[in-house]
Formats: C-alpha cells, sequence, structure tokens
C-alpha cells in the first residue's frame, strides 16, 4: 500500500517537478531558463535567463555548452553608429557581480545555439552546461517556448 501511495504522490508531483524553472548552485541562482522556438531547419536559437549571485564574490559565465548545438556563444546587442541595432559575440566571459543580477534577455544579452542538431519544439526541455569560474558546472533543463512577438534574435548560420 505505501508503495502505491508513494507512486500516486511521485506522479503528481511529475509535472511541477519538470515545469521548474528555477536553479541553485552555490551562491548563484537561474531563474526561467527557455530558448525560443525557432522556425523549422533554422540553423540557431537563442536562449534567455536570469543569472543572480548572491555571493560576496563576483564569478564570470565562463562557457555554454549544449549537447544539442554544434557550439554556443554569449551575444549582445548593440548600436551601431549609423543606429542600426546588430548581435555580436560578447567579449570574454560574461561578469556576475557579487549581489548582483545578469539578464539574458531578447534584445540585450543572449546565448545563441549555433548548428543545430535538433528541431527545438514548443514545450521541449533541453539541457545546457553553464560553467561559471567560480561556482563551476550546473546542468539546467531549457525550456523552449514559442515566439510570442519577441524579437528576431536570428543570426543566420554561423557555421
Amino acid at each position: 500500500m505505501r508503495v502505491l501511495l508513494y507512486a500516486a504522490l511521485c506522479l503528481l508531483a511529475a509535472p511541477f517537478a519538470a515545469s521548474a524553472h528555477d536553479y541553485e548552485h552555490n551562491a548563484i541562482y537561474l531563474s526561467h531558463p527557455w530558448i525560443v522556438e525557432p522556425p523549422p531547419g533554422a540553423p540557431t536559437a537563442a536562449g534567455y535567463l536570469m543569472i543572480t549571485n548572491d555571493g560576496e564574490d563576483g564569478d564570470q559565465l565562463v562557457s555554454v555548452t549544449a549537447d544539442f548545438a554544434e557550439r554556443t556563444e554569449i551575444h549582445s546587442m548593440i548600436m551601431t553608429d549609423d543606429g542600426i541595432m546588430q548581435m555580436r559575440p560578447h567579449d570574454g566571459p560574461l561578469v556576475v557581480p557579487a549581489g548582483g543580477d545578469v539578464l539574458l534577455e531578447p534584445g540585450g544579452l543572449h546565448i545563441m545555439f549555433m548548428g543545430l542538431r535538433e528541431s527545438l519544439k514548443d514545450g521541449d526541455n533541453h539541457a545546457v552546461v553553464l560553467e561559471f569560474e567560480t561556482a563551476g558546472e550546473v546542468v539546467v533543463e531549457f525550456t523552449v517556448q514559442k515566439r510570442d512577438g519577441a524579437m528576431d534574435m536570428s543570426h543566420g548560420d554561423d557555421s
């Protein structure tokens, strides 16, 4: 009887665990990791999340990897001298100050997944490895979500 009750509780809790969007790793908190669903056949996709450092010392996001992409980069949006927004790879590691936040969002800093090895569809979850200089490695599930009017983050095929 206990086994059946435990199994029922696990089944009831599974949807809540699968939809969790917050992660804690040492002093680093990662909130709502998501990827914009790319158009079919697109070679790239963009990912977003909030990184919070509750530690007394700054940290740096030094790498991002994902099995579903050939390579990943942190990108930023910049305004050119002629008033045109362009996306460029972020120069160096991403600094996360002590007691501070870094928001990766449409129109700002974001993770580019390039050379997609599989289709990314609304509702799917994909593991992404974030490597911090001090906090170390953390595996985070990014949820694919429909664009819903989000800014177009396509970069073309950079491979």
